[in-house]
C-alpha cells in the first residue's frame, strides 16, 4: 500500500489527478479502512469540481476517524458552495483544531452573518484574530463582514 499512497501523492502533487484517482481508487480495493485513502480521494475529486463524490469521500473519511478535522474544514467548504449554511456551520465547528481553526472561526463568522446572529459572528472574527492575527487584515477587506465590521 506504501507504493500505492506515494503514487497517488506524486499525481495529486503534480496535479495529474485522474491518475492520482485511479490510484487510490486501486488502493481502496485493498483497503477500505484507510481514511487518508479516502481523504486525498476527496481532494482529487474536488480540485476537478466533482463535490458530490469529493463530499462522499469525505464523509467517509470522518467516518473512519472522526478526528480528521481537514476532512470536516472540506465537508464546510462544500456545503458553503451549496449554499447549506447549517451543515457548514456544522462541519466548520468541528474542524476548529490545529493549523485550520483560524480560518475555521473566519467562516463561521462570515456564515454566523449570512444567518443574522451577529453576536456569534463577532465571538467567530474574535476568536479567529486571537489565533492569527494576519485574519484581521483579511477581515478588513471581506465584504460579507462590514455590517459588523466597527463591532
Amino acid at each position: 500500500m506504501k507504493q500505492q499512497r506515494c503514487c497517488g501523492e506524486i499525481y495529486l502533487e503534480q496535479k495529474e489527478l485522474k491518475k492520482a484517482i485511479e490510484v487510490y481508487t486501486n488502493a481502496l480495493k485493498y483497503y477500505s479502512d484507510k481514511y487518508e485513502i479516502y481523504y486525498n480521494l476527496g481532494v482529487c475529486y474536488s480540485r476537478i469540481n466533482d463535490f458530490d463524490i469529493a463530499r462522499k469521500c469525505f464523509q467517509k473519511t470522518v467516518e473512519l476517524n472522526d478526528d480528521m478535522y481537514l476532512a470536516y474544514y472540506r465537508l464546510g467548504q462544500i456545503a458553503l458552495l451549496y449554499r447549506d449554511f447549517d451543515s457548514a456551520e456544522e462541519n466548520f465547528s468541528k474542524s476548529l483544531y490545529n493549523e485550520k481553526e483560524a480560518k475555521g472561526y473566519y467562516e463561521l463568522a462570515k456564515i454566523h452573518v449570512m444567518k443574522n446572529q451577529k453576536e456569534k459572528a463577532i465571538l467567530d472574527m474574535n476568536n479567529c484574530i486571537k489565533l492569527d492575527s494576519e485574519y484581521y487584515q483579511i477581515m478588513q477587506n471581506e465584504p460579507i463582514l462590514f455590517p459588523i465590521k466597527q463591532s
